[in-house]
């Protein structure tokens, strides 16, 4: 539990002047993998894990920011252009530079990042940090953005910026969140529905401890395979835009013209979208068994058609459905590393803990990184940080 009154403290210790407090919470992404940015549907939560920024205001025209995971500070200047560094650093840049296209900052800031949001563990670290630094960023020019505009802020810095050609889903849940529910999201029209979570059903997050890196990953060439299977199809007299517009049986006619492994891409895309639109009807009716087997599939065809898992993953996958009470278990983020997660009872988390800890951690040297996640409202302003003893405290989604 992040202790939000301390971070404040440690703020005005290194860099003096009151200090004003923005959290986002970090995601994770039940159902819907890779299908963001094929315009297609995806079933994530905002959890409560989260990252903050602390602002101080500053008359020099540029950011002075200081990270607590990396122990390091970064300048980004404000009157002049943005220069990639290849690092965190980038993230904030990139903000910045977004911002500043809309409106000028006149004034620079002191800025410190904390949180209690594992990095590189497939929870949307950078999204958290993008919308934790917009926030603070739009109120230092004195605008009180709605979530969207955050939303559009994080994407953009995310894509110009450090480089990585992700979807909307992270920075869109992460800034629209809803406490107790997951957000169904059409990555194509943006609109978003809440779908309450069962009673009776957790989460737990699985870290494998081993951290991806999207930008030197294989995340962009999976995106431009996709990408070409449609161009190959449209060519072939296909009417779509993107794999979102294809049905399973409309796909499996045309997928002898698409060569291997374009066609095994845009097999798990469409089939993905299928998954999510079956998951959302799986929760509102209650039926966990029926999720559980969802995630079960699409930790198969991430693994065996888009090769995005790993072996880390695939030990902590099976060894997780193999404990009483679990309904399934899956890859969750883009990959390459990171964590999964399980849908169980309640009364399993523990069982679930003990299982990977002898089967996974223990056998690897490493301690045990399972906990359960709760669904929690979006970025927000935290409030009078004074009288918050946690990030919890201030109230799921830190309104």
């Amino acid at each position: 539990m992040f202790d939000v009154e301390a971070f404040g403290r440690r703020h005005e210790q290194r860099f003096g002047g009151p200090a004003a407090l923005f959290a986002s919470p970090g995601r994770v992404n039940i159902i819907g993998e890779h299908t963001d940015y094929n315009d297609g549907f995806v079933l994530p939560i905002a959890i409560d894990r989260y990252t903050l920024a602390a602002l101080t205001l500053d008359d020099a025209p540029a950011l002075e920011v200081y990270s607590e995971a990396f122990a390091q500070t970064a300048t980004i200047a404000l009157d002049r252009p943005f220069e990639r560094r290849g690092g965190w650093a980038d993230y904030v840049a990139g903000v910045a530079a977004a911002v500043q296209s809309e409106i000028p900052l006149h004034r620079g800031a002191r800025i410190s990042i904390g949180g209690d949001l594992p990095l590189g563990a497939g929870l949307s670290s950078s999204a958290a940090l993008e919308l934790a630094v917009a926030l603070a960023l739009y109120r230092l020019a004195g605008i009180d953005p709605d979530p969207h505009r955050i939303a559009a802020a994080g994407s953009r810095a995310e894509h110009e910026y450090a480089g990585i050609r992700s979807g909307v889903m992270d920075q869109l849940v992460c800034a629209l969140g809803v406490a107790g529910a997951a957000l169904f999201i059409d990555c194509r029209s943006l609109e978003t529905t809440p779908v309450a979570l069962p009673a009776g059903a957790a989460i737990a997050v699985c870290d494998t401890l081993v951290k991806h890196a999207l930008a030197s990953s294989e995340y962009n060439a999976r995106r431009a395979a996709c990408e070409e299977g449609v161009r190959i199809l449209r060519e072939r007299g296909a009417e779509i835009r993107a794999l979102r517009d294809l049905s399973v049986a409309a796909f499996e006619k045309d997928a002898s013209l698409l060569p291997s492994p374009i066609r095994e891409r845009c097999r798990h895309v469409v089939n993905e979208n299928e998954r999510v639109e079956a998951m959302v009807r799986a929760i509102a009716a209650g039926d966990l068994i029926r999720a559980g087997r969802l995630l079960d599939e699409s930790h198969a065809s991430l693994r065996d058609l888009y090769q995005v898992s790993s072996p880390e993953l695939d030990a902590v996958v099976e060894a997780a459905r193999t404990v009483e009470g679990v309904y399934g278990a899956r890859m969750t983020g883009g990959g390459f590393g990171g964590a999964a997660i399980a849908l169980l009872e309640p009364s399993a988390v523990e069982a679930l803990t003990a299982k990977l800890d002898s089967a996974y951690y223990g056998p690897r040297g490493l301690q045990c990184a399972v906990f359960p996640v709760n669904a929690v409202a979006g970025a927000s302003a935290v409030n009078a940080p004074s009288r918050r003893t946690s990030v919890q405290d201030a109230g799921g989604g830190i309104r």
